[in-house]
């Protein structure tokens, strides 16, 4: 049943599950408290007049006063229990009427025991009955002190009445305010929801929505994927836009040679050589746009557990600058070297990241404009810096260059093809090193992109 009730549940709402759970809870207060009335009701009862007794013996057994009756009096009106005095031949001393006593008295005064209580039917009806031994110089006096526990069962009644009230008013209390709880814990999910519908549009917007901690971790994470959706679509039409653009002119390079050399220098050989090979060259520039693509992908998915070990910044910075340093950037890339430049890192995944670095200096810097790399061992580790005297950044793009898919409107200005990754592939890669990083730029003047890792053991 327990089963079969969860799984119709499964399948409620948020508002029907919270009033259902909230009506739960209340009837198993209820039960517990109807259980304790029926099972447990009685024994407690019972040791409530127990306990009753034995402060009212102690209270007589401590009086020194001269008019003990009146006392006595006193006492059973207040505690409405019957109080017997009699001696050890059965004389009853009080009340001061004829009253017989039971064989259980006078068996108790041929006994031992200082004292006994015990539980006594009589016409139907249930008696706790105590009785106290005390001895004086002249004589031994017994007390007797009896409770009548069929008074439980009116008591019992009347709590059982109250507690069918309690009961109604609980659970009415409870839909109700189970019903407003509900709703106003709902509100703001239900406004997340439906705002959620419209993620990476311009009509996604959350509410303000305050006092839940959890609600506001939910609507930062649902801005958090709003922009990140946003950028996603923007890269997409950006990068379609980057790929017709840069796309477009090798493949109409190539159309319009092939169609010379179909029209007018299929006979002549230099001619024709020649124009194959701008065909040739603009095929290859076409592929290496395309293995550029492919290579930023792989890159992205490549990013994990790290392989480190001992390398020299300056022996991979040399390495890539004699690639880069080719007859077109006639050696513009100056390296700086100053301390250790040996590092705990991952070659491979460090790597890229100088080649980003570097290669953006190139392409966003005049040709005639020199490129410095400088190399600095620190007190906290190894600083590598690249800097150059280009273009710089916008300070309102300073904090968007890492991010995934981003491209600069320089990329059009220059005519620069870019995929929007290298940077934020660098930015994962140095924040799996632990690595400070970050860049320094002035728009107009130039950029300097800097990391700093620790020092090889």
């Amino acid at each position: 049943m327990a089963i079969s009730w969860r799984k119709k549940m499964k399948n409620k709402s948020l508002f029907t599950k919270l009033i259902s759970y909230f009506l739960v809870f209340t009837i198993l207060i209820l039960s517990t408290m109807w259980l304790f009335n029926i099972v447990f009701f009685k024994e407690i009862y019972t040791q409530k007049k127990r306990e009753l007794i034995q402060n009212t013996e102690k209270e007589i057994s401590s009086y020194s006063g001269r008019d003990l009756v009146s006392f006595l009096n006193n006492v059973a009106s207040k505690t409405r229990l019957g109080i017997i005095i009699f001696d050890e031949n059965g004389l009853v001393l009080y009340p001061n009427y004829l009253l017989e006593l039971d064989k259980e008295d006078l068996e108790f005064v041929k006994s031992n025991e200082d004292s006994v209580d015990y539980i006594k039917k009589h016409d139907d009806r249930e008696y706790l009955v105590f009785l106290k031994r005390y001895e004086t110089v002249n004589a031994k006096l017994y007390m007797k002190l009896i409770d009548n526990l069929d008074e439980d069962g009116s008591v019992k009644k009347m709590l059982k009445e109250e507690l069918l009230y309690i009961s109604l008013v609980a659970i009415v209390l409870a839909l109700v305010l189970s019903y407003f709880l509900a709703k106003k814990l709902t509100k703001p999910i239900k406004n997340l929801s439906e705002a959620s519908k419209f993620l990476g549009t311009k009509s996604f917007s959350v509410e303000e929505e305050g006092g839940y901690e959890e609600i506001e971790e939910l609507k930062k994470s649902l801005e958090s994927a709003n922009d990140d959706l946003k950028r996603t679509m923007d890269f997409r039409e950006n990068i379609i836009a980057n790929v017709s653009h840069d796309f477009k002119t090798p493949l109409s390079v190539i159309k319009s040679y092939a169609e010379m050399i179909k029209d007018i220098t299929g006979d002549n050989k230099e001619k024709r050589e020649e124009n194959l090979d701008t065909i040739i060259s603009e095929a290859d520039r076409l592929n290496t746009m395309i293995n550029e693509m492919l290579e930023a992908s792989k890159n992205v998915s490549a990013l994990g557990e790290l392989n480190l070990e001992k390398v020299s910044l300056e022996a991979i910075s040399k390495e890539i600058i004699d690639k880069l340093n080719t007859a077109e950037n006639r050696e513009r890339i100056k390296l700086d070297v100053s301390g250790d430049t040996m590092v705990m890192a991952d070659e491979k995944k460090i790597r890229s990241v100088i080649y980003n670095y570097l290669s953006n200096a190139l392409n966003y810097s005049n040709e005639d404009e020199d490129v410095l790399v400088r190399i600095t061992e620190e007190e906290k580790g190894v600083r590598y810096e690249v800097i150059d005297h280009g273009m710089g950044i916008k300070e309102e793009d300073i904090k968007r260059v890492w991010d995934r898919y981003y491209i600069s409107s320089a990329n059009h200005e220059l005519k620069k093809y870019s995929t929007g990754l290298g940077l934020y592939i660098a930015r994962e890669v140095l924040l799996l090193h632990k690595a400070e990083f970050g860049v320094e730029s002035s728009y107009g003047k130039g950029s300097n992109f800097y990391f700093v890792l620790k020092k090889g053991v």
